[in-house]
């Protein structure tokens, strides 16, 4: 069994017990698999959490993203993670996929993960699907893929 996959099975049960444990594995996994990222685990007197920046083009994408990310358990509502574009600027637009309260992110569904909660691995991987359907939104100004009335 590879690490990620040791490290995934165990993250849930960490989180019923130690949050620090359980935002520390997240940490891990991402460091593992997305060198692009930089996360730092950050404690304020109401919570801890992840908070990290990185820089992303991916393969097909004509920009270079700068990307903040929050991570920890509810912070964006009933949602773990809390992903937005810094660079180049994303005005609010409901046909992108967008939270109006924040400007985040929607990168899935909520109803079907259990709890509304993504591993972050797995929110950085949506990250990258976003953003080729974003530069083909601007091109063609249709959403490409699957989509919920927010």
């Amino acid at each position: 069994m590879k690490d990620t996959e040791i490290l995934g099975t165990y993250r849930m049960k960490v989180l019923l017990r130690n949050l620090s444990a359980f935002l520390f594995v997240e940490k891990k996994i991402v460091e593992k698999n997305f060198d692009w990222v930089d996360l730092k685990l950050m404690n304020d007197k109401k919570q801890l959490y992840l908070k990290g920046t990185g820089e992303l083009s991916p393969i097909g994408c004509k920009n270079k993203y700068k990307i903040q990310i929050e991570f920890a358990p509810f912070i964006a509502g009933n949602r773990f993670e809390r992903i937005k574009i810094i660079s180049p600027n994303i005005d609010f637009n409901p046909k992108i996929h967008m939270y109006k309260s924040d400007n985040s992110l929607c990168l899935y569904y909520p109803p079907d993960y259990d709890f509304h909660h993504v591993p972050l691995f797995k929110s950085l991987t949506m990250l990258s699907e976003w953003l080729v359907k974003y530069e083909f939104f601007k091109r063609f100004g249709v959403w490409l893929g699957n989509e919920f009335k927010h």
